[in-house]
């Protein structure tokens, strides 16, 4: 309290030599200092989520709250046009490579702090966020509780020490030995050697080390007699002493020297054998890290490690490179060859981890022969000849130089018509399979393609015999719902069977199997987006006047594009009824031109400028004149006010409106069923099309028939 009273008779004193007053804010009513709670808020929840996340103890909340604020100076913000304080602050962008994960493990280099010269260069520590005083890293010691400051300093963010998970998620890149800091003599009148070591939050006193690099352990006898070691026993003692495992006779030799120094020999001391290290139990952490070091045996072991993943991707893309497939539609009759991933852990010469190698294999034994190979041959240089080109070498005073072929494998060419199924986790995130899901669940599968999704002049209404499984249909409704996010080709179709969900008939379920129909016969099509496009926004909009049998309200249907691209679609009933055609034209202007608004501000906020104003193509020539005409004629004062903001966009030329023919009006297809030469003239427009990346045939040479 004391302290409390001094800072604030020394800010009142500051004030008062600035000219400043200040006031308090009454005890309950925060509002009165909103700015300064709401930061005050966000600075608590933000660091209460980075100490949760790396589960550290609540006493380092200091540091986590300050590794807030130095976030948050960096992050850009609205209220700063999209500038970060940082840069306001110091006139030049904020470095980004610098930000690191909270609480995760690092290993600091710490030879400026080691003892002597044989001390570690580094050990496990906990990022804690950045200094303020010096440019590099805060490092908390578990141990000592002591914090370093290291700029020199290798993160682990995956790998959380105070989760308890350094063990299992151990980097299969660290060799990890224990380092005690205090190294005791061991004295001769003990029976068993031990240590006392401070709890840290999972560095517990273990040897984590690889297999390859495990080192030969030469045994010396002694005639003195030994205490068999059990598992556990032998894992204390590997453990207490960090260089040298040791093991402790419990009747150590007493000899007349009157040498005070006690040697290994005369306390007997002995080194254990390798076998007994291996034979550790599978519960203790040893054996546990062991097993985190093996290769992995398939996709989803791997898929649990960065380091795999990094190196399917460069076998992806090696793959891809070399245009060793080209993607096509499974076929019925041939024979589709499996594939496999295989791994493997590239060591130096040292026995270091080199680097981490994923291939991805065809599997041969469900080849036929004749039919998906010939010959089968493996290209093995003879030892004779690297023989003699290394005796040349010699002879003649040469410098030899080896290289590798990345994937040289790829380099040959296929004369038979192969089919392989897709790599494990790198399938195509196209659509296809989600449709024939979709059909295989309604038991549609085998069923005929149709050309159009929904029948010319058709209106489903609330009457006629119910369906006998309404679930079945809002199942099947629901996900076919999921499709019009890039089909809008099926919006109109789907959302007109989705309002009647809540009781829908057989009539309903015919007009959504004609939908299924046409979605096996279309499921390689998706909405495509053109790489050369300009900036500018152009939209159709149209309505079906009454075209609702029960209700008479009409359908609003809308589409906007954004160079070539379309990006924003809808088909949807009007909410309220339309007295005339004119009328219900209007609505559905008014809401593409809402959403056109919508756009032009996303776009600003992102620093896009327009090349031209927007403009909408309307079919009707009526509402073309409400909009532009500001004369408010008798016929058009029964439309709400709050649509004629469409009005202010177009005095303000930030909106145009201009006429289409019905026969070039896009928005038709969103609005009712059309005739199927308009529909695929009209799906095209809105550029749903094949996709360029399946195509029916490929070349076996890299050669793709795809435009």
């Amino acid at each position: 309290m004391v302290e409390l009273s001094l800072l604030i008779i020394s800010f009142a004193l500051i004030c008062i030599c600035v000219a400043l007053i200040f006031v308090w804010h009454v005890l309950t009513l925060l509002s009165q200092n909103g700015i300064a709670e709401r930061k005050h808020r966000h600075v608590i929840e933000t660091g209460l989520t980075l100490m949760f996340h790396a589960r550290v103890p609540l006493s380092l909340w200091v540091e986590a709250f300050s590794t807030v604020v130095f976030l948050i100076n960096r992050l850009p913000s609205l209220s700063l046009a999209g500038k970060t304080p940082y840069e306001l602050l110091f006139g030049k962008q904020p470095d980004y490579s610098m930000p690191r994960t909270f609480g995760c493990l690092c290993f600091p280099y710490l030879r400026d702090y080691s003892p002597n010269k044989l001390s570690p260069k580094s050990t496990p520590y906990v990022f804690l966020g950045y200094s303020t005083l010096h440019k590099g890293f805060q490092c908390l010691d578990c141990k000592t509780h002591r914090v370093y400051v290291s700029r020199h300093v290798q993160f682990y963010e995956h790998t959380f020490p105070y989760n308890g998970d350094f063990v299992q998620n151990l980097p299969s890149n660290i060799d990890y030995i224990h380092f005690s800091e205090s190294q005791e003599c061991v004295s001769s009148s003990s029976n068993v050697s031990t240590s006392d070591s401070l709890s840290s939050p999972s560095f517990s006193n273990s040897l984590c080390l690889p297999c390859n690099d495990i080192p030969h352990l030469s045994l010396t006898s002694s005639p003195g007699p030994q205490v068999p070691l059990d598992d556990d026993s032998l894992l204390d003692s590997i453990a207490t002493d960090s260089t040298t495992p040791s093991l402790v006779s419990s009747s150590p030799r007493v000899t007349n020297s009157s040498h005070p120094m006690i040697t290994r020999g005369k306390a007997g001391i002995f080194k254990p054998r390798l076998y007994h290290v291996m034979h550790i139990s599978s519960s203790s952490q040893l054996f546990q890290a062991l097993l985190a070091l093996k290769e992995p045996c398939g996709f989803k072991p791997a898929a649990k490690h960065p380091k795999w993943l990094s190196a399917m991707d460069d076998e992806i893309h090696a793959l891809k490179k070399n245009d060793t497939w080209v993607l096509v539609p499974r076929p019925q009759h041939h024979n589709v060859v499996g594939c496999r991933w295989v791994f493997k852990t590239k060591l130096h010469s040292d026995g270091s981890i080199e680097r981490h190698k994923a291939c991805l294999v065809a599997q041969g034994f469900s080849q036929v022969h004749g039919l998906d190979f010939g010959d089968t041959f493996s290209p093995v240089v003879r030892p004779a000849t690297v023989r003699i080109i290394l005796s040349l070498a010699v002879t003649s005073g040469l410098r030899l130089h080896k290289l590798d072929v990345k994937n040289a494998f790829l380099h040959g060419f296929l004369n038979e018509e192969v089919y392989m199924e897709q790599p494990p986790g790198y399938t195509d995130p196209y659509q296809t399979k989600y449709d024939l899901d979709l059909l295989q669940r309604a038991s549609m599968i085998d069923a005929k393609p149709i050309s159009t999704p929904f029948v010319v002049g058709q209106h489903l209404s609330v009457g006629g015999t119910l369906f006998s499984d309404p679930t079945l249909f809002r199942s099947l409704a629901g996900a076919l719902q999921y499709l019009t996010i890039t089909r809008p080709d099926l919006s109109f179709s789907v959302n007109s069977i989705c309002q009647f969900i809540h009781a829908p008939t057989e009539d309903h379920f015919h007009a959504l199997k004609r939908i299924l129909r046409y979605v096996k016969g279309t499921a390689h099509h998706g909405l495509q987006l053109h790489k050369q496009s300009t900036r500018d926004l152009l939209g159709y909009s149209d309505s079906d006047w009454a075209g609702c049998p029960d209700t008479r309200r009409s359908t609003t249907g809308y589409a906007i594009f954004f160079g070539a691209n379309l990006i924003s679609w809808s088909s949807k009933k009007q909410s309220i009824v339309s007295r005339s055609s004119a009328e219900a034209e209007y609505r559905s202007l008014a809401i593409a031109t809402a959403d056109i608004a919508w756009i032009i501000q996303l776009l600003r906020d992102l620093h896009v400028t327009l090349s031209v104003p927007p403009k909408i193509l309307c079919d009707n020539q009526s509402t073309i004149f409400m909009a532009v005409n500001p004369i408010t004629r008798p016929r058009s004062k029964h439309i709400a006010i709050d649509y004629h903001f469409v009005r202010e966009l177009v005095d303000k030329g930030t909106l145009k409106i201009d006429f289409v023919p019905s026969h070039l009006q896009l928005a038709d297809s969103l609005t009712k069923g059309v005739t199927k030469p308009q529909f695929y003239l009209f799906r095209s427009k809105l550029s749903v099309l094949p996709s360029t990346t399946l195509t029916l045939q490929g070349g076996d040479k890299g050669e793709s028939n795809s435009p």
